[in-house]
């Protein structure tokens, strides 16, 4: 029997055995010759000779092709052809896919990271070697690798997530030869600085959370890299929970910015990312780095501005307009009395009654404050911490009174502003922190009014008409928002803290990302 015909014959045994194991004539095992295993070849070893088989699957069948060498100790070799015929037992098992580039590093995450979302989840869903992050702390760049980011992370003793932030993608040094930031990072997996109120409290609930997920703007939102945030009265009166209408939480304070459009919803029209902008009212919060906004409470910025000085705006200058204008109906030539002047909506109102021609006349609690009046165009200031400053005003009106007032904490002043008013005149609130006991008859023979300013009752096309003015006012000069304190995202509650208290310090408080 030759050697092929005695190798066949070991074959066939096997198989009939079903999957139990061949030996040769001498006894030793030849398990290299399998048919349904990873192997596609198999060896059989003998005292004088070695015979080598390759048994290749062909249509889905059990015939096998082989080509076989035979070599004697003499050197002598003879090269055969054979062709074997046999049914497998069982069907081929198909090579196993072999586990995911980062399966393996799963159980290697660090507990914490693992619970927090953001920056890690997106590194485990895309990775991208030519990616990179960088470190808070240090600044260093490293790549987007879970094992270079742990290790980097221990190095320093800061294992959170948080230290890192992912770096934009630079179109133009960019590597053609690997992929592209802006094809697989998703922004909702890049982290930014967000204040945050988890429960109503005190200046102290203001917390910074440094791994909340980039929002991506929809239809016609803005989604705008935050350069300066305006801090306001209404911030700290839903921080507290004072207040009607609380919104769910946790909750992101804020409502005005300004800084450059990140991205746009594919509605938007007006705008496009690079763009100057300023915003009133947010759908995220302001305190943040970034922040989304619909595209009606969006305005552009002119160049005169910096982000500061378009962080002053928002609020102040709408609500000034609103209740100037829209509410009171103010012209020129009356005369105006602002109550409360040297805050940042008071002296938004100075400047819009000087630049429309009326007389004005202001109020402030300090010396530096009634300076502050009387540098942005106030005709007459007075202190309203004196007792006879009422009287002053009336002397100054040679006894006429005013036509509109301004009044900013009616639950103090209102029934003075009732005395102080001329024929006809008319009383606009717009903060009020308490209540106050009036004369209602004040209002018959003078045939006065009172009216309410809520900004968030404007319409939008009230809301253009006031953009549209301001843009003029900045672009000829006369808008100037005065910035009294500026903090950082970590100092929210020293400016709710100063806001509320003031200190003799006047102006717009702003915060700095």
């Amino acid at each position: 029997m030759t050697d092929v015909e005695h190798l066949t014959a070991q074959l066939e045994s096997q198989q009939a055995e079903n999957g139990t194991d061949r030996r040769n004539e001498n006894g030793e095992n030849t398990r290299g010759m399998e048919m349904g295993g990873t192997s596609h070849g198999g060896q059989a070893e003998d005292d004088d000779d070695t015979v080598t088989i390759s048994l290749l699957p062909q249509d889905n069948e059990s015939n096998v092709q082989s080509n076989s060498a035979s070599a004697t100790p003499g050197g002598e070799a003879s090269v055969m052809d054979t062709s074997l015929n046999s049914q497998a037992s069982e069907p081929i098992t198909p090579k196993k896919k072999p586990p995911g580039k980062w399966s393996k590093y799963k159980k290697r995450y660090n507990a914490k990271w693992e619970k927090e979302p953001g920056l890690m989840e997106w590194i485990r869903r895309v990775p991208g070697d030519d990616t990179k992050v960088q470190c808070r702390f240090c600044q260093n760049n490293i790549r987007a690798h879970v094992t270079e980011l742990r290790k980097h992370a221990n190095s320093i003793k800061h294992k959170s997530q948080s230290a890192f932030v992912v770096l934009p993608y630079d179109s133009n040094s960019r590597d053609d030869t690997g992929p592209t930031y802006s094809q697989h990072v998703p922004r909702m997996f890049k982290c930014m600085r967000v204040v945050r109120v988890t429960e109503w409290g005190g200046s102290d609930v203001l917390e910074v959370f440094s791994d909340v997920s980039m929002p991506e703007p929809e239809n016609d939102q803005v989604l705008i890299k935050v350069g300066a945030v305006g801090v306001n009265p209404v911030d700290a009166y839903i921080r507290s929970g004072h207040y009607a209408n609380l919104p769910n939480l946790p909750w992101t304070p804020g409502a005005d910015c300004s800084g450059t459009v990140e991205s746009c919803g594919h509605l938007v029209t007006k705008f496009r990312p690079g763009d100057r902008v300023y915003a009133n009212g947010s759908l995220t919060g302001t305190y943040a780095e970034y922040t989304l906004c619909s595209e009606d409470s969006v305005f552009g910025l002119p160049d005169q501005l910096d982000f500061k000085g378009g962080a002053g705006i928002g609020i102040p200058y709408f609500t000034a307009y609103r209740a100037l204008m829209q509410r009171a109906k103010a012209r020129p030539g009356q005369t105006v009395l602002i109550h409360g002047a040297s805050g940042s909506v008071g002296m938004a109102t100075v400047q819009f009654a000087r630049a429309y021609g009326m007389t004005v006349l202001g109020t402030a609690g300090t010396e530096d404050g009634m300076r502050l009046v009387r540098e942005f165009g106030a005709h007459f200031v007075f202190n309203h911490r004196c007792e006879d400053y009422c009287d002053e005003i009336l002397t100054a009106t040679e006894g006429d009174g005013v036509d509109v007032i301004i009044e900013m904490l009616a639950n103090v002043n209102l029934q003075r502003d009732l005395e102080l008013l001329s024929m006809g005149g008319t009383v606009a609130v717009v903060g009020n922190r308490g209540t106050i006991e009036i004369n209602p008859r004040l209002l018959m023979p003078k045939e006065s009014s009172i009216v309410g300013v809520m900004l968030q009752k404007s319409t939008k096309k009230e809301r253009r008409e006031i953009a549209t003015s301001i843009r003029a006012g900045i672009e000829a000069g006369w808008i100037r928002p005065h910035i009294g304190m500026e903090f950082p995202l970590e100092g929210a509650a020293f400016a709710h803290e100063e806001l509320m208290t003031q200190n003799g310090k006047q102006g717009r408080i702003i915060l700095v990302p």
